[in-house]
């Protein structure tokens, strides 16, 4: 008998190559760890790294850094297959797991989707998470148990994304993500373009004379909706030669974001936003990320004698149109929540019509409220 001549990383990798055609390991599943295989099969870290690097770039598993590898698809295609004849009878079952929603955003997208979803004789069943990530992993396992052949998933703030969302990914489960997409992850999602939106309102306060223009949001923390905006207020002072100063930014605003374990109180950041506004006196203008941090950064103001908008204009995105009255609270970007919602169902209806496609659908917004009011 000769000895396996292969190198031992070739070795690690047959034998995984050897455990996903046999349905060990399926679509959607979680290999073993670099150190988990080194002491399986005695080898460094470093040879069980070259083996998943391998399967990686030959796209049968996706590497997430900080949650491991997953297999993007079985070998043997009947294991990792939708019994597409199965589910061509059923009605249209459609779950929708969002982390919170009010009139400023979300609840335009809700009505949108099942006034959808009714029209293709189907039913949508909502499931709030309140911006928990345990909260939407448990949620989606409670749709897909109950029975759902659809999902549609607003993912929660955070660098972490939810490991089923992945997993129901690989097992070409149909899915659509809304508001944001998730880095390295292959799906079909549909948002706002935050970027050129951005642009829009920043380049509102520029025609209004404004160049020292702060920035407040929320961490980024790998939220692609954030970090899109940030790169659209960016992007707009570079297109007018003008370098934005960081110091102008305040970015630890966590107040606002739906969280059922916050404990961070408003009150707290209001504070912040006052030490910030009292620190850079040059500022005469702010971009606030959403609608709430704006009401934050208008009560800020206010508590230290600033008039809004006459010392401070604020502009966000989101805000509450009165349709008897043309004034609003702040210029804000408003979102086509029923474009969003419409694109989201529609793409469901393509994937059951074999189009797996992933893909960014990016919806204009629109700059709402030239007149502001006090709304002291």
């Amino acid at each position: 008998m000769y000895p396996n001549t292969k190198p031992m990383y070739e070795q690690v990798y047959s034998r995984l190559i050897d455990q996903i055609s046999s349905g060990h390991y399926n679509a959607g599943d979680r290999l073993p760890s670099e150190k988990d295989l080194s002491d399986i099969y005695n080898v460094s870290r470093i040879t069980s790294k070259k083996a998943l690097e391998k399967l990686a770039s030959e796209g049968r598993i996706i590497r997430q850094r900080g949650k491991g590898s997953f297999v993007s698809e079985a070998i043997n295609p009947t294991l990792n297959m939708m019994n597409t004849e199965e589910n061509t009878d059923k009605r249209l079952l459609v779950g929708l797991v969002m982390p919170s929603f009010d009139n400023v955003y979300g609840a335009g997208i809700i009505r949108s989707i099942e006034t959808e979803v009714r029209k293709n004789q189907g039913i949508m069943i909502l499931k709030q998470t309140m911006g928990d990530i345990k909260s939407q992993q448990e949620a989606i396992i409670d749709l897909i148990d109950f029975g759902v052949n659809a999902l549609i998933v607003m993912p929660v703030y955070g660098e972490y994304f939810c490991e089923e969302v992945l997993r129901l990914v690989l097992k070409k489960f149909p899915l659509v993500l809304i508001d944001r997409h998730l880095k390295g992850i292959p799906t079909i999602s549909i948002s706002t373009n935050n970027v050129t939106s951005t642009e829009k309102l920043v380049n509102y306060l520029f025609e209004r004379g404004h160049s020292e223009i702060g920035l407040i949001s929320s961490a980024p923390q790998n939220t692609t909706t954030i970090e899109d905006r940030i790169a659209g207020f960016v992007s707009a002072h570079e297109k007018k030669g003008i370098i934005p100063e960081k110091k102008l930014w305040l970015s630890s605003i966590n107040s606002a974001i739906p969280d059922e374990n916050q404990t961070i109180a408003p009150e707290d950041d209001v504070l912040k936003i006052m030490q910030h506004l009292q620190n850079n006196h040059n500022m005469t203008a702010l971009f606030c990320i959403e609608y709430h941090i704006a009401l934050l950064a208008e009560k800020a103001a206010r508590q230290i004698g600033l008039q809004v908008p006459q010392d401070l204009e604020i502009i966000c995105f989101d805000g509450i149109k009165n349709k008897f009255d043309s004034t609003v609270r702040f210029p804000f970007i408003c979102q086509d929540e029923n474009k969003i919602g419409e694109v989201a169902v529609k793409k469901l209806l393509d994937i059951f019509s074999g189009s797996l496609e992933p893909q960014q659908i990016f919806i204009e917004g629109e700059v709402v409220g030239f007149n502001t009011i006090d709304a002291s």
